[in-house]
């Protein structure tokens, strides 16, 4: 048995975690858990479900039970770590055995039904989590089930990256996906190889990894959301924790110079109440991973935790990964908040970071506690990671709500990363508080993208004439303004050729009462207040929108239509 994880075996560290308030929750949570799965048969995976992707598209029916499949794995392991019951370890170990005889380990949206061996994010996951199960539980589990799962990440995991021929195309990836696949990979052989070839495997993900640290924009903004950056962030530390216990500082993944601005990414996006910035496929109600957290406060001073409230418990990652989860545990206890005495608060996130991300062209004005309004803009171009056609779109906030609202993730389908994905409502411009001129809404591609002219901390000005194809548009001038003490002004100047039709639309989740020239959404006034031009009509309409869980929800949009002469107009809203 080797001795890297050796200290995640101390009985003081298993009894802190135990004791520890502020994983009380999470300690709950397990043990219900547990309690409820005991009973359970482990689910199976049918092909029949894995063939209805290729059928119809649909991934939920397969995803469901291989994904409580993790779950039972997460629990029972986690339980075990704690307390070493029997009963938890003849569970653990069928399960085990039951994940080494799975077809394949990736899911089907990710690889054919002959390419078993694919290496996408949940087969090289996978076969993380079974490493470092063996390694973990080495001591415990039968000698049979421990070879089983070393072997089968190598055969399933390692053997065919090593032995590729050519890169696999996650390897060039700018984006979450070299984090996770070369992170689970690079821990895998921490786990199982010697160190001439673990070295070898090191060197040759070093390009993946400087990847995936080029995927962040100059200023660490994740343009695939919050929930991307979690999930990158998290493998990548992981992965370069272990390196450094088999090889030592030089080896570090956090001594990159870009590091330094990306960590700080993730307590931009908390606006208060728990609410989160959804810009792409992000989440209104996001959570943080405790231990990765905790983990990069004691590395970099400028990193601030989030609420504890947003903190991630149990059930809050659907996939169950044992990776992070773990580490929510142990590096939560190893690794103090800047010193701060559990139960005491870290100081005001709002206080301590700088609202401007002038590279990605977002500006992101959290809740203060003297103030009840929020706000989020939006600029870039319609051709980013997880990319929604959303030049000029923002979020409002008012009391913790987002009142004017980005939708985030959809479901994901074959269409929502194939051919249909602007098909879909929430990544089409439709479904965006931005306007329609000339009967034209934005489009995909690099092409369309705005231009930053001003940003400071409480204003930002976009140039949006090139995120049109509209010949008779001239220029097209978005500002916002945000106060803290009254709401917000956004005001639109256009420059055309001739006679023009705009419509300017505003999405909510929250159904809105037209009054003369506003619109009421429950406390938040929209008004309308330039006298340059009348306004023709104020619609309301319903649409519906599929959540990323998969549950439908009625978004409602609000559209206020203007006829604009030739020249220059300027239309201004109030938003209070």
């Amino acid at each position: 048995m080797s001795n890297l994880l050796h200290q995640w075996r101390n009985e003081t560290l298993k009894k802190d975690v135990l004791s520890s308030g502020v994983l009380s929750s999470y300690i709950k949570s397990l043990e219900v858990e547990r309690e409820a799965l005991l009973c359970k048969e482990i689910p199976v995976l049918s092909f029949s479900a894995m063939n209805q992707f290729y059928v119809d598209g649909n991934r939920l029916t397969y995803e469901r039970n291989y994904f409580e499949r993790r779950k039972r794995l997460l629990v029972f392991g986690l339980s075990l770590w704690l307390h070493e019951r029997e009963e938890d370890k003849r569970i653990l170990e069928d399960l085990l055995f039951a994940i080494c005889n799975e077809y394949t380990w990736a899911l089907p949206a990710h690889t054919d039904l002959d390419h078993p061996q694919a290496l996408d994010l949940f087969a090289t996951e996978t076969g993380f989590a079974l490493a470092e199960i063996a390694e973990l539980f080495g001591y415990i589990l039968n000698p049979v089930i421990v070879e089983r799962c070393q072997s089968e990440v190598k055969r399933r995991v390692l053997v065919p990256f090593t032995s590729h021929d050519s890169m696999f195309n996650w390897e060039s990836m700018k984006n979450n996906w070299a984090a996770v696949c070369g992170g689970s990979i690079l821990a895998s052989a921490t786990y199982l190889c010697d160190t001439d070839l673990l070295k070898v495997i090191y060197r040759r993900l070093e390009l993946t990894f400087r990847n995936f640290v080029d995927s962040f924009e100059d200023d660490g903004t994740c343009l695939e959301g919050l929930g991307y950056w979690t999930y990158g962030m998290s493998f990548y530390c992981a992965a370069s924790d272990l390196i450094v216990m088999r090889l030592g500082d030089d080896y570090s993944l956090l001594n990159h110079p870009r590091i330094k601005a990306i960590v700080t990414f993730q307590q931009k996006c908390y606006m208060g109440n728990g609410m989160t910035v959804s810009f792409s496929d992000g989440s209104r109600e996001d959570t943080f991973r405790l231990g990765l957290t905790h983990y990069l406060c004691q590395s970099f001073a400028e990193v601030v935790r989030p609420p504890l409230e947003s903190a991630s418990g149990l059930h809050s990652d659907s996939c169950y990964r044992w990776v992070p989860a773990i580490r929510d545990l142990i590096w939560s206890i190893r690794y103090r908040v800047n010193d701060i005495a559990e139960g005491e608060e870290v100081p005001s996130i709002n206080q301590r970071h700088n609202p401007m991300l002038p590279k990605a062209q977002w500006l992101l004005l959290p809740q203060t506690t003297h103030s009840r309004y929020a706000a989020a803009f939006k600029g870039g171009h319609n051709d980013e990671p997880h990319n929604h056609n959303d030049i000029g779109h923002f979020i409002f906030y008012k009391n913790g709500k987002d009142y004017l609202a980005d939708l985030g993730a959809g479901e994901y389908t074959k269409e929502y990363f194939g051919d249909g994905r602007y098909d879909i409502f929430c990544n089409s411009a439709w479904s965006h508080s931005i306007p329609i001129i000339d009967n034209q809404v934005q489009r995909e591609g690099r092409r369309y993208r705005s231009i930053l002219r001003d940003i400071s901390d409480r204003q930002m000005v976009l140039d949006m004439t090139g995120a049109y194809q509209v010949s008779i548009l001239t220029g097209f001038i978005r500002t916002f303004d945000f106060s803290y003490e009254n709401g917000m002004t956004l005001t639109d100047d256009y420059s055309v050729d001739e006679e023009i039709s705009v419509v300017e639309r505003f999405v909510s989740y929250t159904k809105p009462d037209v009054i003369e020239d506003a619109v009421l959404l429950g406390d938040v006034v929209l008004e309308y207040c330039s006298d340059e031009v009348e306004i023709e009509e104020i619609k309301v309409t319903e649409t519906d929108h599929y959540a990323h869980d998969g549950t439908k929800v009625v978004v409602y949009i609000s559209d206020f239509s203007f006829s604009i002469k030739k020249g220059t107009t300027k239309l201004k809203f109030e938003i209070r």
